[in-house]
C-alpha cells in the first residue's frame, strides 16, 4: 500500500494520464522520512519489510528514474541556487543602498549563522552572549533538525574591520540602535510586536527577492534566478566555508554548524568542536584566510567602562540598555564589542547618510556627535590585545608561519632601503664636501648658485603670503589640515550664519540661507530618535565640508527650500510643540544634554499616555514605539481624540478655536450660536 502511495506521488504533472513532470527526489525522501517519523511519535516499529522494500529498493530506484526523466526534460526541481560570496556582498550593498537595513543585518545574521532563515526570525537578546574574547555567540533554541534543542551548537560570530558592508557587528549595532525604542519592549529582535512566528523570516524572503530582481541583471550572472531563494544564502556560506581556502575547516565544524547531522554516535561527540567554530566564524565574516590580516583582532575598548565610552552607548542603545541590563537577557557585553565596530566605521556610515537623501543612517543620534565620535575612535579604540580583548581566536598555524614570513620580508626590505639611502647619501657627501671647498675658496659652480636662487624664492613667497593673509583675513586653512586622515582628524563642524549658503529657490531667484542646499529632515523618523534632532540639531555634509544644523525647533519654513521639507517641519512641530507642554526648557542651552533629552522625553511620553490613553491601549506601547512621526501628527489631532478617544482624553482636550478646529466644525458652531 505504501508503494502504491509513494508511485502515485511521483507524478508533479500529468496530460492525459501520462505523467509530464515528476517531483524531486528530495520531495520523495521527505514522505520516507516522515512515514518513519511517524511510527517513532506513535511508539510503533516499522516491518523489516519495510525498509527492504522502500528504503532500500524504491527510493534508490526512484532516483535512477528521475536522473533517466531528467534527461527528457521531464522533472520539476526548485532547489535553489547558492549565493556566492561575490553576489552575497552584492546585495548587502543593494540593501544597504535602498536603505533597507532589515535585509543587511538578516542576510548577514543568515550567512554567519550558516542557518535558515526561519531559524533566525526568532533571534533575541536571549540568544546572544559575549565570546571567549574577541567574538560574540548565537545558540539557536532549536532548529529544524532537532526541535528539543539538545544539540545546537554556540556559533561564534567576528567583525570584519577592513569591509563594513559586510561586517555583521557593525550591521548588528546599526540595527539595534535604529530599533532601540522598540526592542526596549520586545527582546525579540526582528519579529515586530504584535506579529507571530515567521513573520520576519516571509517579510525577509519576499524584500530578498524584490531588491535581487531590481538588480537582475547582476544577480544572473551568479545564479539561475528562477532558483534564487533566500535558502541560497545558507548554501552559499557552507560553500564558502569549505572552499574559501585550501585549508578549510574541518567537515565537524561546518556540519555543527550548519546543525547537519553527521549521524547520533558522531552528533553526541563531536558536539563541542569550538576550536574549529573560532576558525569557521572568522572565515564566515570574509577576512582572507590566506592573509596575515586574517588574525586581526576587532576594534575594541581600551577601558570599556570610560565615561565616554559609557556615554557613547548610552546614546545609541539608551533604551535597550535600561531595559534589559539587569535581566538574564543583558546584551550590554555584546553591545559593547558592537559598538566599537560601529564607531570605527562611522565616517563610512556618515558617507552614506551624506550620498543617500533620507537612509535611515540619518536616524541614528551618535553620528550627530562629531565631537564624541572623533575623540572615540583617537583615544579610546583599540586593535592591540589588553585585559578585556585578549587574544586572537580561531588563528590556524599558517597564518603564524605568513606572519614570520612578512617579518622577514619587512626588514629585507629595510635593509634595501638603507642600502639605497646610503648610496644617495654617500653621493650628496661627496657633492657637499666639494661644494664647501669651494665656497672657502669665494668661488661660484651651479650648485651653490642653485641653493641661492632657492632661498630668493622662498623669501619671495614668503612675502607673497604675508600680503594675502592680511588683504583676506577671514580665509580659513583648516581645510587641508587633516592630511587625509578623515574623522580622526577633522575639524569639528562649521556652525554656518544666517547667510552662509547662497543658491536659488523654487522659483529661480538667488537668496541666502542657514542652510545647505542638500539639506533634508530626516524621513520616517520615530518620535524618540526626532526628540534629539528637535534639541541638538544633526549634522550635514556639503562639497565635503561638515556644517552643524541649529536645533529643529528653531528651524522656520522660511529656512528651507523645498515644499516637502516645509511639510515635514510642520509635522515635526506638531508632535514636538505639544510634548513641550510637558516640560520646562532650560534657558541655558548648555543644559540641553543627552540627559535632559531623555528625562524630558519620559515626562513628555507620560503626558502622552494621560492626554492620549486611546493610542496606547491594548498594550499598544510596542507598536506606538516604531510609529513615525507624521503618525503621531495624525493620530494626535483633536477630531481623533473626539472619535476615538476615551472620556477622560476629550475631557483634557484644550477650548475649540478656529486653530484646532476645523473650518466645517466652526462654522456649525457659529450657526448654533446664530
Amino acid at each position: 500500500m505504501i508503494k502504491a502511495f509513494l508511485a502515485r506521488k511521483k507524478a508533479k504533472e500529468t496530460v492525459n494520464g501520462e505523467i509530464t513532470k515528476y517531483i524531486s527526489c528530495s520531495h520523495m525522501r521527505k514522505y520516507d522520512d516522515a512515514i518513519k517519523w511517524g511510527a517513532k511519535v506513535k511508539g510503533k516499529t516499522l516491518p523489516r519489510a519495510y525498509f527492504q522494500e522502500i528504503s532500500e529498493k524504491f527510493i534508490p530506484a526512484y532516483k535512477k528514474e528521475f536522473a533517466s526523466k531528467k534527461k527528457e526534460g521531464k522533472t520539476d526541481e526548485r532547489d535553489a541556487d547558492p549565493i556566492c560570496c561575490t553576489l552575497f556582498q552584492m546585495i548587502c550593498r543593494w540593501a544597504i543602498e535602498e536603505g533597507n537595513i532589515f535585509v543587511w543585518v538578516y542576510s548577514l545574521a543568515m550567512w554567519n549563522l550558516m542557518s535558515r532563515s526561519i531559524s533566525v526570525d526568532s533571534l533575541g537578546f536571549r540568544n546572544f552572549k559575549r565570546g571567549t574574547s574577541d567574538s560574540f555567540k548565537v545558540k539557536f533554541d532549536e532548529t529544524k533538525s532537532d526541535k528539543t534543542g539538545e544539540f545546537t551548537q554556540e556559533k561564534n560570530c567576528y567583525a570584519n574591520p577592513f569591509n563594513p558592508v559586510v561586517c555583521f557587528m557593525t550591521a548588528l549595532a546599526v540595527w539595534i540602535s535604529l530599533q532601540s525604542e522598540l526592542l526596549s519592549k520586545t527582546e525579540l529582535l526582528f519579529i515586530i510586536p504584535g506579529a507571530s512566528l515567521k513573520s520576519a523570516s516571509q517579510r525577509y524572503c519576499r524584500q530578498l527577492a524584490e531588491i535581487c530582481n531590481r538588480h537582475w541583471e547582476y544577480a544572473k550572472e551568479h545564479l539561475r534566478m528562477s532558483r534564487l531563494n533566500a535558502h541560497g544564502i545558507r548554501k552559499g556560506s557552507g560553500t564558502h566555508a569549505s572552499s574559501a581556502t585550501t585549508l578549510p575547516p574541518s567537515f565537524v565544524s561546518v556540519a555543527a554548524r550548519g546543525e547537519w547531522s553527521m549521524g547520533k554516535i558522531l552528533d553526541v561527540y563531536f558536539k563541542f568542536a569550538m576550536g574549529g567554530d573560532y576558525y569557521l566564524g572568522r572565515i564566515l565574516a570574509l577576512l582572507d584566510p590566506n592573509d596575515v590580516s586574517f588574525a586581526t583582532l576587532p576594534p575594541h575598548w581600551k577601558d570599556p567602562q570610560h565615561e565616554k565610552v559609557v556615554e557613547g552607548m548610552a546614546i545609541a542603545f539608551g533604551d535597550v540598555l535600561t531595559a534589559w541590563s539587569e535581566t538574564a537577557f543583558d546584551p550590554s557585553g555584546v553591545l559593547s564589542l558592537v559598538f566599537a565596530s560601529l564607531v570605527y566605521h562611522s565616517e563610512w556610515l556618515i558617507d552614506i547618510k551624506t550620498k543617500y537623501e533620507n537612509h535611515p543612517f540619518n536616524k541614528l543620534a551618535i553620528l550627530d556627535n562629531i565631537e564624541l565620535l572623533d575623540e572615540l575612535r583617537r583615544d579610546h579604540l583599540t586593535f592591540e590585545a589588553n585585559d578585556h580583548v585578549g587574544i586572537a581566536t580561531g588563528i590556524p598555524p599558517h597564518i603564524s608561519h605568513a606572519k614570520d614570513i612578512k617579518k622577514v620580508l619587512d626588514i629585507s626590505t629595510e635593509t634595501k632601503a638603507s642600502v639605497d639611502d646610503f648610496r644617495a647619501c654617500l653621493n650628496d657627501c661627496i657633492k657637499n664636501a666639494i661644494d664647501e671647498k669651494v665656497e672657502m675658496e669665494d668661488g661660484v659652480n651651479m650648485s651653490i648658485l642653485q641653493k641661492m636662487l632657492s632661498e630668493l624664492e622662498g623669501r619671495i613667497t614668503s612675502k607673497i603670503d604675508s600680503v594675502a593673509e592680511v588683504a583676506n583675513p577671514h580665509s580659513n586653512s583648516e581645510d587641508s589640515e587633516d592630511g587625509g586622515q578623515g574623522l580622526c582628524r577633522a575639524q569639528a563642524p562649521r556652525v554656518p550664519g544666517p547667510h552662509q549658503f547662497h543658491y536659488a529657490d523654487m522659483n529661480g531667484e538667488l537668496k541666502y540661507w542657514c542652510v545647505p542646499e542638500s539639506f533634508r529632515l530626516p524621513r520616517e523618523t520615530t518620535r524618540k530618535a526626532g526628540w534629539g534632532f528637535w534639541f541638538h540639531g544633526t549634522v550635514c555634509k556639503e562639497e565635503g565640508v561638515a556644517w552643524k544644523i541649529k536645533p529643529f525647533r528653531e528651524l522656520s519654513e522660511g529656512d528651507l527650500k523645498l515644499k516637502k521639507t516645509k511639510q515635514d517641519l510642520k509635522t515635526w512641530r506638531s508632535v514636538y510643540r505639544l510634548m513641550e507642554t510637558a516640560i520646562t526648557i532650560p534657558a541655558d542651552f548648555s543644559e540641553l544634554d543627552s540627559s535632559f533629552v531623555n528625562s524630558s522625553y519620559e515626562e513628555a511620553t507620560e503626558m502622552l499616555k494621560t492626554n492620549y490613553s486611546f493610542l496606547f491601549a491594548n498594550n499598544a506601547e510596542a507598536k506606538t514605539a516604531s510609529w513615525s512621526l507624521g503618525t503621531w501628527s495624525r493620530n494626535t489631532k483633536r477630531s481623533e481624540v473626539e472619535k476615538r478617544g476615551s472620556a477622560s482624553d476629550k475631557a483634557r482636550l484644550p477650548q475649540a478655536n478656529r486653530l484646532n478646529v476645523p473650518m466645517d466644525e466652526s462654522e456649525a458652531s457659529l450657526l448654533q450660536i446664530g
